[in-house]
């Protein structure tokens, strides 16, 4: 897979998009970002993170409508392009199939392409760095190399067989860093390990909320008894003079207790299931490796 970094004359329709883009994001914008927003409506011109492919990449693309095929593709004549608010529920087109892309060179060459789909590259093959205002344009490599002349690939992957990642990453270890430590080297093992430190935090920080919120719901769930024992003094001695053994008064005030706990619990119940989502999407949903939806699970009574 290689990789250069153009630049590119936003259409009308295009510089409407990222328009709409920064009326609904600006306002979380730091002062880099705006400036930066600033500036590419000023020469109005985006980023292009130009990609060129194999077909064996091109197999594990993420598409949005139908898929081409690499055949056609490969001729070099047609361009992918990716698109907007790509985890959003609706996300949107930069480019409609059928589209002209005039695609201009750093190093002065200068071509027309259809656009033939809208596609996503696989998160362990895309482009490493984060930017903001730009969009990504797929070719097939022979055609990179030819337009753009630069032969050096940004990465080379190997599609591992199921179970065989440890004894890959050992022999790449043991055989490869050793003539040269200079490669960077990342795994699907590494985006694992990642994702289970991601994981433990939350648990961490949900466990100790749960404690101390636990902790602070007995404590009051005691003084709260202790304050309606004490209060109900004259009441609970009037029953006990009426007949009422210290027996059946403790147990109706462990009833009572019950009640209240109960109650509290039914409480908390409700705000999770009505918060859950919001509180979910303002945390883990900020990862791009957790999708929101809803599951309706079966029970047999």
């Amino acid at each position: 897979m290689y990789y250069s970094e153009e630049t590119h004359k936003m259409e009308p329709e295009l510089l409407k998009t990222w328009e709409a883009f920064a009326d609904k994001y600006e306002k979380n914008w730091t002062d880099y970002e705006e400036q930066v927003w600033e500036d590419a409506k000023a020469s109005n011109t985006v980023s292009v993170h130009f990609l060129g492919i194999s077909e064996s990449v091109f197999d594990k693309l993420e598409w949005r409508g139908e898929k081409c095929s690499w055949d056609t593709f490969k001729s070099g004549n047609y361009v992918l392009v990716d698109y907007g608010d790509k985890y959003a529920e609706h996300p949107v087109s930069y480019y409609q199939t059928g589209d002209v892309f005039q695609m201009e060179y750093k190093n002065g060459n200068q071509k027309d392409y259809e656009v033939i789909g809208e596609a996503l590259m696989p998160y362990a093959l895309d482009y490493p760095y984060a930017d903001l205002i730009y969009i990504t344009v797929l070719v097939p490599e022979d055609e990179y190399i030819t337009q753009t002349g630069n032969e050096s690939a940004m990465y080379a992957a190997i599609d591992a067989k199921k179970g065989e990642d440890k004894q890959i990453k050992e022999y790449i270890d043991e055989n490869i860093l050793k003539e040269n430590d200079m490669i960077n080297v990342f795994s699907v093992l590494d985006m694992e390990e990642s994702f289970q430190q991601f994981v433990s935090k939350y648990y961490m920080i949900g466990g100790f909320l749960v404690v101390i919120l636990a902790f602070i719901g007995i404590m009051n769930f005691f003084n709260t008894t202790a304050t309606s024992v004490i209060s109900r003094k004259k009441e609970l001695a009037l029953l006990e003079v009426v007949g009422m053994t210290k027996k059946q008064i403790s147990k109706m005030l462990v009833a009572e207790g019950f009640l209240y706990l109960g109650g509290a619990f039914m409480i908390a119940v409700l705000l999770v299931v009505v918060g859950a989502k919001q509180i979910l999407i303002n945390t883990l949903g900020t990862a791009f490796f957790f999708r929101l939806h809803l599951t309706i699970v079966h029970v047999c009574l």
